[in-house]
Order: C-alpha cells, then sequence, then structure tokens
C-alpha cells in the first residue's frame, strides 16, 4: 500500500490542478480539500478508495457534478451510456450472478 501513496498523491494533484484550470473548483477549495486528502490518507489503511474527487463533490459540495459530467462530454468527447436502456440477451442475464459484486 505505502508503495502507491506517490501515484495517489500524485494523480489526484494533478486532478486538482486541472480542476482549477477548467474553472470548476477554487483553489481556496482545492487546497482544504488536499489538506483533506492527506489526513484521510495518513489515517485511513484503505486509502486506495480516497480520492480528491469525492472529497471535493461528496464533503465540500465545491464542485457540481453536472458541470463536471457536461464538461467531460462537451470538451473532451466521453460518451455517456444511461445502462436502463440496455436490453441484455437472455443468455448473459442467466449467467450472471444478481449477488455478486
Amino acid at each position: 500500500m505505502a508503495s502507491l501513496k506517490p501515484l495517489i498523491t500524485r494523480s489526484n494533484r494533478l486532478l486538482g490542478a486541472s480542476l482549477v484550470e477548467q474553472g470548476l473548483v477554487s483553489i481556496d477549495d482545492l487546497d482544504e480539500a488536499n489538506d483533506r486528502l492527506v489526513e484521510l490518507m495518513s489515517a485511513q489503511a484503505n486509502s486506495v478508495q480516497v480520492s480528491l474527487l469525492s472529497i471535493l463533490i461528496s464533503e465540500k459540495q465545491a464542485i457540481d457534478e453536472n458541470k463536471l459530467l457536461e464538461l467531460q462530454v462537451e470538451d473532451h468527447g466521453l460518451g455517456l451510456i444511461d445502462v436502463r436502456d440496455i436490453d441484455f440477451p437472455d443468455e448473459l442475464k442467466a449467467s450472471l450472478d444478481p449477488k455478486a459484486s
């Protein structure tokens, strides 16, 4: 786990810089979220599940998730699929274990 911390930290810092550059979050909110990220990574043994984006969206509510998705779709060509509209073949449905996560 310790070997992943530099990668996790670097990727979250790059994400934060990009969010500021895109105008989705203020530098003050980013600084606070980075402090919280460091705090959570130090406190939790399983810090792989800790992310700057979840802190900014859920805890601080500093980013509007809809604006983020809109930016991803419009500027970066992200395709969104509503899985409720997908019709899976019966053979596939039969082979799935609904209790598996």
